[in-house]
């Protein structure tokens, strides 16, 4: 079996981070603030302050944790740390409260992509790529993605 990874420094384990209670009903109050400490979440992103960015995100899915946008940016977030497991558990969880979110399924094939998974980061980009069209992910997909992928195939082949 070929593997290829891309960049993983170190374990990839799971961190104990809440996924919010499935039971609560956010009020108007929660999610209106959840969108505040999201939009707080993303400039910590962009900034750099990656510790930041998760407790922030980690606090608006605890506040809405039925809103599949949410996930998906956490993990987003988990792929710019490189630590794909967490990434495929929060996309995962977004793409069951939204399946057409096409952040999730990308999120989800790039963390798939640093776990050397080509074959199922194809599948997971190609359907993010089907909803919502992105020339840097379409590259991603004929550049790295697809390449490897093919490899693999061929490799069976054999």
């Amino acid at each position: 079996r070929v593997a290829i990874t891309a960049g993983i420094d170190e374990v990839d384990e799971l961190l104990d981070i809440s996924m919010g209670d499935e039971g609560k009903q956010p009020s108007d109050e929660d999610m209106e603030k959840s969108s505040e400490l999201r939009g707080s979440a993303m400039c910590a992103m962009s900034e750099g302050n990656a510790e930041e960015a998760l407790k922030l995100f980690t606090e608006a899915i605890e506040l809405n944790p039925h809103a599949a946008a949410l996930f998906a940016k956490r993990a987003q977030y988990f792929v710019r740390v490189k630590k794909p497991a967490n990434a495929i558990r929060d996309a995962d969880k977004a793409l069951s409260l939204n399946p057409d979110n096409s952040l999730a399924h990308k999120s989800r094939g790039k963390a798939l992509r640093l776990q050397g998974k080509w074959e199922e980061s194809m599948l997971a980009l190609s359907a993010g790529q089907k909803i919502d069209y992105d020339d840097d992910t379409q590259e991603l997909l004929n550049t790295i993605v697809k390449p490897n992928a093919e490899k693999l195939r061929q490799a069976r082949l054999k």
